[in-house]
């Protein structure tokens, strides 16, 4: 892929809220695009909650607090603000085609997760 194909691709997904964008790109561009982000490899287990998608990768603390950073709209998966914990994960939209999420926490920590699938 030529260099500013690259760019805007990568403008699109982190900066517009792309979803297109963040599906059509691979692991390589991701792990480039988001280089301060953790990557995380999480096993995709029946009805997983925003919640507990946001503690397994280790970016809110368990307990009330955390499920208070969730409810007050810090957390946003795939650039889209949520305030649901209990919001079941739901394919096409918090789990993308190319089974990714982008968590964010906050401004600026971002999480990719990989779902594994059994």
């Amino acid at each position: 892929m030529s260099g500013h194909k690259f760019i805007h691709k990568c403008t699109n997904a982190r900066y517009h809220s792309n979803l297109q964008a963040l599906e059509l790109m691979r692991d390589a561009e991701l792990q480039e695009l988001f280089r301060d982000a953790p990557f995380h490899e999480l096993l995709l287990e029946p009805g997983p909650t925003i919640l507990d998608a946001c503690r397994r990768a280790e970016d809110i603390p368990r307990g009330p607090k955390g499920y208070r950073m969730v409810s007050e709209g810090t957390v946003w998966i795939n650039q889209s603000e949520t305030d649901n914990p209990e919001q079941v994960l739901i394919p096409g939209q918090h789990i993308l085609t190319n089974v990714l999420s982008l968590l964010k926490v906050g401004k600026n920590n971002f999480h990719v997760i990989r779902w594994l699938k059994l």
